[in-house]
């Protein structure tokens, strides 16, 4: 479960916006250095290729088409933390953060953060 929350220029908290879900995936080249990063066209509507390091658990895309259409999408500081979670029911999870930025709509940034899903409806 992952929360999406616009934030200022220091990327201070300003307005919690939902809770949303983000699904990371290999691309159909299977490469180890690009992702899909998709929010399944829910609230904030993004689904784009980021360069990933599998190395560091980063990735990041800097004015990526938008395969929900319109807009170019931008990905930063996109990072994966194993482990660095623990759920609503008390079980250990991986932690995800990035920040996105759209070309429509310039000047604001939502940072979404959260935890993989469990399964367990108490972490829902």
């Amino acid at each position: 479960m992952e929360t999406a929350t616009e934030v200022d220029a220091n990327r201070k908290e300003v307005k919690r916006l939902s809770n949303i879900l983000i699904a990371t995936y290999n691309s159909a080249a299977n490469s180890a250095t690009e992702i899909w990063v998709d929010n399944n066209n829910k609230l904030l509507k993004f689904k784009v290729k980021a360069t990933a390091d599998m190395n560091t658990l980063t990735f990041s895309v800097a004015n990526g088409a938008n395969a929900y259409g319109g807009e170019q999408t931008t990905l930063k500081d996109g990072k994966i933390l194993m482990g660095q979670a623990t759920t609503p029911s008390g079980m250990p999870a991986d932690s995800i953060i990035c920040y996105v930025s759209f070309s429509n709509n310039p000047g604001k940034e939502y940072k979404l953060s959260g935890y993989r899903r469990t399964g367990f409806a108490a972490d829902e």
